[in-house]
């Protein structure tokens, strides 16, 4: 059908060691997970020493440690390199609340089956912090200007989203494509 579309490759700055407590522990509460098992998650990560070791032996200072009491504020955020449940984290955190919020702004690309009339909505391709955002409207033409829009429009929503969980972008990872055909 020769209709433009635009592609947005968008990579998340440190996605593990930025996941934010506040909406890690409502997530997981979301998913089923009980409270107590959360707290005591992530209560352990804000509480532990972390230390650099390279070939000349280890730091003699460390990061984090913070004590963690009602009236001080959290230090520590991310679930930390090598949690075996970082992966599952970001996977919940990531791919579940920030997908259902970006296809119900209707970003991506909505397909529709000539022959069968079904009809599919592609939000987004994902694999960790690297996402593919979609932009194809296969419902009206569009001018080169509209789908640049509605793709930038996407991009921002995208990093939003990730601010919300506690990430970012990081602009010198991302790119976009545009596809145009000559009638």
């Amino acid at each position: 059908m020769r209709r433009l579309a635009g592609l947005a490759s968008v990579d998340a700055d440190n996605c593990y060691d930025w996941i934010a407590y506040p909406m890690a522990s409502m997530i997981f509460q979301a998913l089923g997970v009980p409270q107590p098992s959360v707290e005591y998650m992530l209560s352990t990560i804000q509480r532990m020493h972390f230390y650099l070791r390279t070939g000349y032996g280890d730091s003699e200072e460390f990061a984090g440690g913070a004590k963690v009491e009602e009236d001080n504020p959290v230090m520590m955020q991310g679930m930390s390199q090598g949690n075996g449940a970082a992966p599952a984290a970001w996977l919940a955190t990531s791919i579940i609340p920030m997908i259902r919020a970006h296809r119900r702004k209707r970003h991506g690309t909505h397909f529709t089956a000539p022959i069968s009339g079904k009809s599919c909505h592609l939000a987004s391709g994902l694999f960790v912090n690297d996402t593919d955002l979609f932009h194809l409207n296969m419902l009206q033409l569009e001018t080169v200007e509209e789908a640049h829009a509605h793709l930038q429009e996407a991009v921002l929503n995208w990093g939003k989203l990730l601010a919300a969980t506690g990430g970012a972008l990081k602009p010198e990872k991302c790119s976009f494509y545009l596809l145009s055909f000559r009638r």
